[in-house]
């Protein structure tokens, strides 16, 4: 067969890749050819799989890498949840002239198997059939554009000012059901308790049990006491007291951290963005569409208020992995920008990439808000002027910086 270009691409989208990496390199054995040739392959992520189909990726991601020549490029990427069309395409200056295209399908025992019905390509194939543009759809979006595919922010002092409004917050809760009798001194614990009638030392306290605690079920119980938590209409009460006024002064004072705008319109060009947060979806997106920052984010995860019962406040782990189901995106080319133990944690245990958002932190006068203890180097930004961290994350993207390292410009490691 002869070539039109000089550079033939193989798109493969696979499951373990098993069948279809000997595909290819048949196709490659019965087509010599003096073209460059890239070969681009999504395999299903080991790491979500039986331990006998992630053997058979690992030995497929081998198979297809030790392809690598002076002629021949080869990468392999990863999803996490199934794509309906599995196969491999081969183009000579984006024209198809061979492959071979399947669905997927489900066996009753619910497991995954490529259909018999194979469409079979070749030069004379319409690229606009909708099982060849579904196919394709289905392999850009999992492809993208880097290695690291999705990035996850945190909402709070990551993208937005909210440190001084969720202390006014509590601060406001705690002195207006005290006044109305609802909250007595007995109720509160021993640090507040003393304070209470003092509103500048309430004040103090609050902001002291605020930076220590972080997250809202945690900072309640520092509040007030094991006896009172038990009390679920007080509970009840406080939560949705602090909802309304946190909602209320978000929406009049909150506002985009400097720089932010500007990397989010940047970064929003190679990669998905998607908001992780413990704050109320219908709050975040009330602040963005007030900023025209919602169109930029794929999706938004947050908590919904108000909630009746301390326990029910989203894991920001299972959060990320249900974008992992959502997407299709393996936690391996996720990035978590956050700026609080609860992020920091919750990437830990998906084993996704993180970046400390100390902006917020810096301008408060701390270095950073995490108290993790180890020893593991965490990327940290300090500000996002002048696109540094667009830069930090295409530095990322293009394996110029390794986490595992303490070498970049743009970044301070704790």
């Amino acid at each position: 067969m002869e070539f039109e270009g000089t550079k033939i691409e193989i798109l493969l989208l696979g499951h373990t890749g098993k069948v279809l990496s000997q595909d290819v390199i048949e196709w490659l054995k019965r087509n010599n050819t003096k073209s460059e040739i890239v070969i681009k392959a999504l395999l299903k992520s080991p790491y979500s799989e039986t331990y006998e189909r992630s053997e058979q990726i690992k030995e497929s991601v081998k198979r297809i890498l030790s392809l690598k020549t002076n002629k021949i490029l080869s990468e392999v990427r990863h999803y996490e949840s199934m794509p309906v069309y599995g196969g491999y395409i081969v183009m000579d200056n984006n024209k198809i002239i061979a492959g071979k295209l399947y669905q997927y399908q489900w066996l009753p025992m619910q497991k995954t198997k490529a259909s018999s019905e194979i469409i079979e390509l070749n030069e004379l194939t319409d690229p606009n059939q909708q099982a060849i543009k579904s196919a394709m759809n289905w392999f850009k979006h999992h492809w993208g554009t880097f290695n690291l595919h999705t990035l996850l922010f945190d909402f709070d002092d990551t993208l937005v000012t909210s440190f001084s409004i969720q202390v006014e917050a509590w601060w406001q809760t705690i002195i207006k059901l005290y006044a109305e009798g609802t909250l007595k001194k007995e109720m509160l614990h021993e640090d507040i308790a003393s304070v209470i009638d003092n509103w500048e030392l309430t004040h103090q306290c609050i902001r002291n049990i605020f930076i220590t605690h972080q997250m809202a079920p945690a900072i309640l119980k520092a509040i007030i006491t094991n006896s009172a938590q038990s009390n679920s209409e007080l509970v009840s009460r406080i939560i949705e007291t602090r909802y309304e006024i946190r909602y209320a002064l978000s929406i009049e004072k909150a506002s985009l951290l400097p720089g932010v705008e500007e990397n989010i319109k940047l970064l929003s060009k190679n990669f998905q963005l998607i908001i992780v947060s413990a704050t109320s979806e219908l709050l975040i997106k009330a602040i963005l569409e007030k900023h025209q920052l919602v169109g930029y984010f794929s999706m938004i995860l947050g908590k919904n208020d108000p909630a009746p019962a301390l326990d029910m406040v989203n894991s920001k782990t299972g959060l990320i992995l249900k974008i992992a189901q959502l997407t299709g995106i393996g936690c391996d080319r996720m990035l978590f920008i956050g700026d609080n133990n609860h992020d920091y944690s919750a990437a830990k245990q998906a084993k996704v990439k993180f970046i400390e958002s100390g902006v917020m932190a810096q301008i408060e006068g701390y270095k950073s808000l995490i108290k993790a203890n180890d020893d593991e180097s965490k990327l940290l930004i300090s500000d996002y002027k002048e696109n540094k961290l667009y830069q930090m994350i295409m530095d990322i993207a293009n394996k110029k910086v390794n986490q595992s390292t303490k070498e970049h410009s743009n970044a301070s490691f704790l």
